[in-house]
């Protein structure tokens, strides 16, 4: 939704999707801007396309994210754990 909003401030239209991973050896067919290689599914990307036709860099302001982001060291990420505070388990 940020991106979404920063990217009207500018008057412009944004996609957004996961990617769709498909085996291009044997691929028939279109592949869009949301189509990647199956060798990368391992991944679990998401993208987004802004449809700019000015030549110059766009800078989308956001604002802050500290509501859903953190910083921590990389030898913590495999200690992170989700918990869903809807369930009562």
């Amino acid at each position: 939704r940020r991106v979404g909003l920063g990217v009207k401030q500018h008057g412009l239209t944004a996609y957004f999707n996961l990617m769709q991973y498909v085996d291009l050896d044997v691929h028939v067919g279109d592949v869009g801007l949301f189509t990647k290689d199956l060798k990368y599914s391992y991944q679990k990307e998401a993208r987004f396309i802004v449809v700019n036709n000015k030549p110059e860099v766009l800078k989308i302001n956001i604002g802050s994210i500290k509501d859903i982001a953190l910083i921590m060291s990389a030898s913590e990420i495999p200690k992170l754990r989700i918990t869903d505070k809807t369930r009562n388990e």
